[in-house]
């Protein structure tokens, strides 16, 4: 079954490359499968999809995925996540996540990531918050902020690193934040995916030269246009 999943896939982008689309999708994922064969079939599509159309993932909100998508080639992405998370009293974390509900929160007067600068983690703390996420809306009105808030630095940081050339800093700095004990997940090493990503330096450079190419086109970059 997955031989013919992967055959089908090629089938799929070859049909839609043909037809010179302004740009591309890849769907049919984050939906159980685990993350070895989610990355596999990212990094399939995006290395056979145009380098200079936008590639979206879709359904991805996980940061981790975001990260590693990111490095595979991918462009955009959209998931409920962040918001949906924060209705359960989930607040996201350079380390992971950091459950308010839990008892342990009643009295941290920290700020939910005190290295954050939303105005959620400016005014809050996380014991002010544990109240109100178990028993009021505007809870998780919070959260939501600050999740958003942090979704779109990530964004920003992927974005402005890879115009830099410093996407391989991040992307060890994100990881050693995520895997302090080493490169594992639910007990598990991380899937080769993963690995190879981080040291995909081809790869980086290609996003670099695309996200500068699209400025171009895009009226953006002050330089002209290259004929």
């Amino acid at each position: 079954f997955w031989l013919n999943s992967m055959t089908m896939r090629d089938i799929c982008v070859k049909g839609l490359v043909e037809r010179n689309l302004p740009g591309y999708a890849i769907g049919g994922l984050a939906g159980g499968e685990s993350k070895d064969s989610f990355w596999r079939v990212v990094a399939q599509c995006t290395a056979a999809l145009p380098e200079d159309k936008p590639r979206y993932v879709m359904g991805v909100g996980y940061p981790l995925d975001i990260v590693v998508c990111s490095a595979l080639g991918a462009d955009m992405y959209d998931c409920v996540y962040p918001t949906r998370t924060a209705r359960f009293g989930t607040a996201l974390i350079p380390e992971g996540v950091l459950k308010l509900k839990h008892h342990a929160m009643a009295e941290d007067t920290r700020s939910i990531d005190p290295s954050c600068s939303c105005m959620v983690c400016k005014t809050y703390t996380r014991a002010y918050i544990h109240c109100l996420v178990t028993k009021d809306a505007m809870g998780s009105q919070l959260v939501s902020y600050h999740n958003l808030y942090y979704m779109i630095k990530l964004s920003r940081d992927l974005h402005t690193s890879i115009i830099e050339g410093s996407f391989p800093e991040l992307y060890a700095i994100f990881y050693r934040r995520c895997f302090p004990k080493g490169m594992y997940l639910n007990g598990s090493a991380m899937p080769w995916m993963l690995l190879e990503s981080i040291s995909c330096h081809a790869v980086i450079l290609q996003l670099a030269l695309k996200i500068r190419s699209n400025y171009r086109c895009c009226g953006i970059s002050t330089r002209p246009r290259e004929r």
